[in-house]
C-alpha cells in the first residue's frame, strides 16, 4: 500500500526539520565546545588562540560535519521510508493471506455442497411417471386416460408409492390381496397396525439409545472418581476413600467429646406463637333454585301434561262450548233475531 501525497509531503518536512535540529545541536555543541576549551586558563589570550588554530583547517572540519549531518539525516530519511514501507507491505501480504483464506474456504464449502447434492439426487428413487396402465396406488385398477392436470395430482397424492409397495407396507398377502386392498375397513385396520408397530420401534429406539447414555454417563462417573482417587492417592500417599472415612470418623469423635464435655451450644429458645385470629362467621348460603327437568323433544320425556282450561257457567265440559239454552228465548249471539217494530 502506497502512502497518500499529504501523508508523504507531512513525513518529508517532519524528517527535514529532525534533520535541522540535530544540524543545528551539534554546531551549538562544537561553539559550547570551544568556547569552554577558550574561557581554559591556558588558553586565554585570543592570538596565541588565532596563531595555534588554522582558519583553514576549521573550515574543513566543519564542513566535514556538515556533510557527515547530511549523509546521517538523508540515512535516517531512508531508513524511515523503508520501514514504512515493510510495514505496508507486510499488512499486504496479511490481508492477502486472509483473501486467500476465505476464497479456499468457500471454494471447500461449495465443493462440499455440491458433493452432497450429487449424493442426494443420486440416492432418490427416480420418480416414474405414471401411464394409462399404472394400477392406482389405492385400488389397483388402471388409471387409463387422464388430463395432466389429474395426472399431476394423482402423482403428487402417490409420492412415488405403487399398488406393489403399499400391499408390502401394509402387508397383503395370500390369494385375496386385491380384495383386501380395495377395503377401506381392511386398510384402516392395516394402517393403525403398522402405525402401532412403527411407534413400537420407534420407542425400542429411544429406550435402548436412553439406556446406552445411562450406562456411558455411569463409566464416565466411575473412571472420574477412580482418576480423583489414584490421582489423591499419587500426591497424598493416602487412598481417597481411607481418607473420606477418616475425615467422618474424626468429625463423629469430635461431636461425641463435646457432648460428653457438655460443650454442646445451647438450643435457641422458641419464638412465642401469635394468638389466632377469630374467624369471621360465615354466611348463610342462598337456597338454591330447583332445576327444571331436561325435556327429551323426540320422545317427549319430561313433559308434564296441560291442565283443562276453567270452564264458565253454562259451559258444557264436553264440547267446551256455551250452551245455547241458557235463557229464555237463547243468547244474544246463537238466539233469534228480534222482530222488527
Amino acid at each position: 500500500m502506497a502512502y497518500s501525497r499529504q501523508q508523504k509531503k507531512k513525513d518529508d518536512e517532519l524528517l527535514k526539520k529532525k534533520a535541522l535540529d540535530k544540524k543545528n545541536k551539534a554546531a551549538k555543541d562544537r561553539a559550547d565546545a570551544v568556547k569552554k576549551e577558550s574561557e581554559t586558563p591556558a588558553n586565554k589570550d585570543k592570538e596565541r588562540r588565532e596563531q595555534q588554530v588554522d582558519p583553514e583547517q576549521v573550515k574543513k572540519y566543519q564542513k566535514k560535519m556538515q556533510d557527515e549531518d547530511a549523509k546521517a539525516a538523508k540515512e535516517a530519511k531512508r531508513k524511515a521510508e523503508q520501514e514504512a514501507f515493510d510495514k505496508d507491505q507486510a499488512e499486504f501480504e496479511k490481508k492477502l493471506d486472509q483473501g486467500m483464506k476465505k476464497k479456499k474456504e468457500r471454494e471447500e464449502a461449495e465443493k462440499t455442497n455440491k458433493e452432497k447434492v450429487a449424493i442426494k439426487k443420486k440416492e432418490a428413487p427416480k420418480r416414474e411417471r405414471s401411464t394409462v396402465f399404472t394400477k392406482h396406488y389405492k385400488t389397483g385398477k388402471e388409471l387409463g386416460v387422464m388430463t395432466r392436470r389429474q395426472r399431476d395430482k394423482y402423482e403428487k397424492e402417490a409420492a412415488g408409492r405403487t399398488f406393489k409397495s403399499e400391499k408390502k407396507r401394509l402387508g397383503s398377502t395370500g390369494s385375496r390381496q386385491n380384495t383386501q386392498m380395495n377395503s377401506k375397513s381392511w386398510r384402516k385396520k392395516a394402517e393403525a397396525r403398522y402405525t402401532k408397530t412403527e411407534a413400537d420401534k420407534r420407542a425400542a429406539t429411544i429406550a435402548a439409545n436412553a439406556e446406552k447414555l445411562k450406562k456411558a454417563k455411569a463409566k464416565a462417573k466411575a473412571d472420574k472418581e477412580k482418576k480423583r482417587s489414584a490421582d489423591m492417592e499419587k500426591y497424598s500417599g493416602v487412598n481417597a476413600n481411607t481418607r473420606v472415612k477418616a475425615a467422618g470418623d474424626k468429625i463423629k469423635e469430635n461431636v461425641t467429646k463435646g457432648k460428653k464435655n457438655g460443650t454442646t451450644k445451647p438450643t435457641k429458645p422458641t419464638k412465642p406463637t401469635k394468638p389466632t385470629k377469630p374467624t369471621k362467621p360465615t354466611k348463610p348460603t342462598k337456597p338454591t333454585k330447583p332445576t327444571k327437568p331436561s325435556i327429551n323433544r323426540t320422545t317427549g320425556a319430561g313433559l308434564k301434561p296441560r291442565k283443562p282450561p276453567k270452564l264458565n257457567r253454562g259451559d258444557d265440559p264436553n264440547t267446551n262450548m256455551a250452551s245455547l239454552s241458557i235463557k229464555k228465548g237463547g243468547s244474544r249471539r246463537f238466539g233469534r233475531k228480534k222482530r222488527r217494530a
